[in-house]
């Protein structure tokens, strides 16, 4: 009885290509090949739409979704900020469908007020600390 031809005899009996398409497929991860961001997986159309909206909610003027822009903006950039007010509007969408309720907005008021009255006690506290000041 014959011994059947050995891995290596039959990738030289199948030529170049067939080498090639051998060490193509690689069963360990290699750099760079982890899993996509939370933004990247999905549906891009919707993602789109969504971004799209987000922006005219960012400027509408007294939103809580305009504020939240508007603080994260400072720190990450126009970009990642609208995608933090993109999660925010479809997690309330979420939570609406899944109880039945209507959208309430919370205002621009209390995160504004948050952040005056951080900056006075800030400003309280280094003044207090400094004396030449």
């Amino acid at each position: 009885m014959a011994k059947p031809p050995s891995r290596r005899t039959r990738k030289r009996a199948l030529g170049k290509a067939a080498r090639r398409r051998s060490r193509s497929r690689h069963t360990t991860p290699r750099a760079g090949s982890g899993s996509r961001p939370a933004h990247e997986r999905g549906n891009p159309w919707l993602k789109t739409t969504l971004v799209q909206v987000a922006w005219v909610a960012a400027r509408t003027q007294k939103t809580y979704l305009r504020a939240q822009f508007l603080r994260l903006k400072s720190r990450r950039g126009p970009k990642k900020a609208i995608l933090a007010v993109v999660a925010s509007m479809l997690t309330a969408a979420y939570y609406m469908l899944k109880d039945n309720v209507t959208y309430v907005e919370l205002g621009a008021v209390p995160t504004i007020l948050n952040g005056v009255t951080r900056r006075r006690r800030r400003a309280a506290s280094s003044s207090a600390s400094n004396p030449l000041v």
